[in-house]
């Protein structure tokens, strides 16, 4: 009887031949973790304010002091000036009481600057 063909030859391995889609897919590469993190809600605006006011240096109130004993001093020469107008009779009267008005209300509104000024 014949020999078959290849018989006494060694042993032929075909390696194996992989069809698109057969292939299982490469394995992805190893990825980075990072821990959890906490994101804080965002602020409201009254703490946003409050920390604005907090930030903010304590106002000075100088000026405002010097302009209101400036004032005062508007105060005393107007009622100086209302002694002096009596002497002219009720006419100088009535313009010193309006001059002192009119600079006692001035004044007034120098004290209020002063007051808010300080309350800041």
């Amino acid at each position: 009887m014949p020999q078959p063909i290849g018989a006494g030859s060694s042993s032929v391995t075909i390696p194996p031949v992989h069809i698109s889609g057969d292939a299982a897919p490469a394995p992805s590469p190893p990825r980075a973790s990072s821990p959890p993190s906490v994101t804080a809600p965002p602020p409201s605006v009254q703490s946003l304010v409050k920390a604005h006011d907090s930030a903010t240096a304590p106002r000075s109130c100088v000026a405002e002091g010097v302009t209101a004993a400036y004032g005062a001093l508007e105060v005393v020469g107007a009622a100086g000036a209302t002694v002096l107008g009596a002497a002219l009779g009720p006419l100088g009267v009535a313009v010193g009481l309006a001059s002192l008005s009119a600079v006692s209300y001035d004044e007034g509104q120098k004290l209020r600057a002063l007051y808010n000024c300080a309350k800041e």
